[in-house]
């Protein structure tokens, strides 16, 4: 359930800080805080596609924060903070 996700998540992003999530491991790379929005993004539309519309809508242009044409962004101003 959500309890668990929550778990997982900080477990394994809990100690990063918002700095960090923008530390790419290799220039080519996509960095940390691209990664996680894009995988929301996605799977929100994804299960909205299958269940029907199931999910809350996400916040007003986080999909868009997320897209393939965001990936190459480095600016900490463009995407979601803790």
């Amino acid at each position: 359930g959500l309890e668990m996700s929550e778990f997982v998540s900080m477990t394994y992003l809990g100690d990063l800080n918002d700095q960090e999530l923008l530390v790419r491991p290799h220039p080519q790379c996509n960095h940390i805080n691209w990664q996680l929005g894009h995988l929301i993004a996605t799977e929100h539309q994804f299960i909205n596609g299958v269940a029907g519309g199931t999910l809350p809508a996400l916040p007003a242009g986080f999909a868009e924060k997320y897209d393939r044409s965001a990936a190459g962004s480095d600016d900490p101003q463009h995407f979601a903070n803790n």
